[in-house]
């Protein structure tokens, strides 16, 4: 099951008060939306979206059932959501943009390099977009090592790509592992695979893009000093969130990061790369001149399919 990461430090950071509205844009299973719930009785609402089907399905009933209000939704669309459900302004936003221990292990959909009968997929949402074996088995060479460059920043990319496309068809987590392991030594494979999958992931689901949208209409739609508050997993993501922190009506409350304190990075070995940064709504947010400042640090592959 899935462990929430700076449960306590989160909450406390978005300065949660009963009758509080809440929205949780990366709901999972739950673990910081019924904290919140907690914070903002009596009287308070949180709103938990969810872009998998999968784990809304596993998950949303009995976050529901405990007043959770949940609605399968992308954050990349926060404030239109809000606007189409009739909603009031938020008090805070939050993004956990890590990847669940039920999508790595129960999802199907080949997350995990240690899934080798999956399917290569890796879309939070399987009814939009490219599965990852489209990718693999479309780009060219160069395309593909720029994209494991950019969004794996793995130094090895060149000769990785080169054996992809010499592998192809890719199908299954397993062939992707075979073309990793014969493109690099046998001591540095563990580190080329997570970055591999990480880059994959990146792009399939265009999750900086996705972040910098999600970023803006969430800073966008809260109320007057409301909060955002961000759990980051890589340097790209928290570079965007850094960077969100600078723009015009927009100060940050966490100078630097928040990171896991040692009790729970040894509790749970997944949140030791987590990063929380909370920003806080002092004025207007000029859509448009934000985010085109927070696209400009995105990271970006031409998708020339060939």
């Amino acid at each position: 099951m899935h462990e929430p990461v700076m449960v306590a430090e989160v909450t406390a950071l978005l300065g949660l008060r009963p009758g509080d509205f809440v929205v949780d844009g990366t709901l999972g299973f739950g673990g910081h939306a019924l904290r919140f719930l907690e914070a903002v009785k009596p009287g308070g609402l949180v709103l938990g979206l969810e872009k998998n089907p999968l784990t809304l399905r596993e998950a949303g009933p009995g976050l529901a059932s405990a007043g959770v209000r949940v609605m399968r939704g992308d954050f990349r669309r926060i404030k239109d959501i809000l606007a189409e459900g009739m909603f009031p302004e938020p008090q805070a936003v939050f993004l956990d943009l890590g990847l669940s221990s039920f999508l790595l292990e129960g999802s199907g959909l080949g997350f995990s390099f240690k899934r080798e009968d999956e399917p290569l997929d890796m879309r939070y949402d399987p009814g939009e977009g490219l599965a990852a074996r489209d990718v693999l088995n479309s780009l060219p060479a160069e395309r593909l090592a720029e994209l494991l460059r950019k969004y794996g920043e793995e130094p090895r990319a060149t000769a990785i790509a080169r054996r992809i496309v010499s592998s192809r068809p890719l199908e299954t987590v397993r062939d992707l592992v075979s073309s990793v392991e014969r493109a690099v030594p046998p001591g540095r494979r563990g580190k080329a695979l997570h970055r591999v999958f990480q880059a994959l992931r990146m792009f399939v689901n265009d999750e900086p893009g996705a972040l910098a949208e999600g970023l803006v209409q969430g800073l966008s739609c809260l109320s007057a000093g409301g909060r955002l508050a961000v759990i980051s997993y890589h340097s790209i993501e928290d570079r965007l969130v850094k960077f969100a922190g600078r723009l015009p009506g927009v100060e940050p409350i966490t100078r630097k990061p928040v990171r896991p304190s040692p009790a729970e990075r040894e509790r749970n070995p997944r949140s030791r790369s987590a990063r929380l940064r909370v920003l806080v709504k002092k004025g207007e947010i000029d859509e448009k001149v934000s985010f085109g400042v927070l696209s400009s640090v995105c990271p970006s592959v031409s998708f020339g399919l060939g």
